[in-house]
């Protein structure tokens, strides 16, 4: 009857929605992937400055094995006031005010294997704003869209057009990528 009782309770916290993921090290290596995130978005920028992060969380992790995993972010990125050229950590950077200001939301994907990170994805889309008229594919190159956040991922038709002169065709080959690509690339 002891035996029944245990196994109930440890049924019960089982599905009780407690994180299934909590190891010491997640602080370090949360912090360590969204370091390597902003990197990846700054390299990738148009921007004469760097973006800074403004709100970040950990959507999901999806282990792979026991040492490797990938870890889902969000981040909130907003332009600062520190140049590329500076070589500053855009960290330590004043973020921008204002009504020009861009500010952008950004799903990054990261692969961390024995506690290090390995690569990183990131996607950014732009926050629309009436004073300006751009699109993600303006502001960030390399933008690598990945299957599973396609359906979430609507660029108006006049942007893209605006942006790529054969926008038809853009959107074409880009569905025809989005469908040839493996679940996670990395770089």
């Amino acid at each position: 009857m002891q035996l029944f009782l245990f196994l109930l309770a440890l049924h019960a916290l089982h599905c009780s929605g407690l994180p299934a993921w909590t190891n010491d090290y997640d602080a370090s290596i949360v912090e360590d992937a969204i370091n390597a995130s902003m990197i990846k978005v700054n390299q990738q920028s148009y921007s004469r400055n760097l973006f800074g992060v403004v709100k970040s969380s950990v959507r999901t992790v999806d282990f792979q094995d026991d040492d490797t995993f990938t870890l889902v972010l969000s981040l909130n990125i907003q332009e600062t006031t520190c140049t590329k050229a500076s070589g500053q950590d855009s960290a330590t950077c004043e973020l921008q005010r204002g009504p020009f200001t861009k500010v952008a939301y950004c799903t990054s994907w990261v692969q961390v294997s024995e506690e290090k990170v390995q690569g990183t994805n990131v996607h950014c889309q732009l926050e629309d704003s009436s004073s300006e008229s751009s699109s993600s594919e303006e502001m960030f190159r390399g933008r690598q869209v990945l299957n599973r956040q396609r359906s979430n991922v609507k660029f108006p038709s006049r942007l893209i057009s605006q942006a790529y002169p054969a926008g038809k065709n853009y959107v074409k080959s880009q569905k025809t990528l989005s469908k040839s690509m493996n679940r996670y690339q990395f770089e």
